[in-house]
């Protein structure tokens, strides 16, 4: 019963992370209440999905949402979150790959060097 427990909790953790990660990358969505208002519920319904004990119903309308299956939403990802210095003075962070990728293009673009803190 405990290992059960201990398992449901970590999918819900991962559930949760993973949909804050898709959001906090902006792909679709700048904040978990834009997707709220995707998947047809309200913001605090969304939190309490992604912290409880959420209807399959509930998880499919958010993995369509966001553009991913269901099981994506509860597999472990390799986060990346740091910020970079470009020309020694402007600062910038990123939460996620995607971002990442962004700022190494535009220093590319601008043949600047980079300092990384992750």
């Amino acid at each position: 019963m405990k290992e059960k427990l201990t398992e449901r909790i970590a999918a819900s953790a991962l559930l949760e992370d993973n949909v804050k990660m898709s959001v906090g990358c902006g792909k679709k969505y700048r904040s978990l209440a834009e997707l709220a208002q995707a998947v047809g519920i309200t913001a605090p319904s969304l939190t309490h999905a992604l912290k409880g004990n959420p209807s399959i119903y509930t998880v499919q309308k958010i993995a369509d949402a966001l553009g991913v299956s269901v099981a994506s939403l509860f597999k472990e990802k390799n986060a990346v979150e740091g910020y970079a210095i470009i020309k020694g003075n402007k600062k910038v962070a990123f939460t996620c790959v995607e971002e990442l990728e962004k700022v190494l293009v535009d220093a590319k673009k601008k043949d600047s060097p980079v300092i990384f803190s992750i």
